[in-house]
């Protein structure tokens, strides 16, 4: 097993931070809502699909993780 972490990149850090304050800025209602409203969510899914991990996380669609989820209640 490979022990070695990979260096974190600052770049991606600050700007998960500027997304972080852009959700919060769009969220209290300033002025500033809704130029914020136009690209807070996108830089968010733009920064998930940038960093998802395959081999971490799996294929699985979300058909599968819901069908499975629903199989486990059913279970119970």
């Amino acid at each position: 097993m490979n022990t070695q972490k990979k260096a974190r990149s600052l770049y991606w850090d600050i700007v998960k931070g500027w997304g972080i304050i852009a959700i919060v800025l769009g969220h209290t209602g300033y002025f500033a809502g809704a130029f914020v409203y136009l690209f807070h969510l996108a830089l968010f899914f733009f920064i998930t699909g940038y960093f998802y991990n395959e081999t971490k996380y799996g294929v699985n669609t979300l058909c599968d993780t819901f069908y499975a989820k629903l199989r486990h209640v059913n279970e119970s």
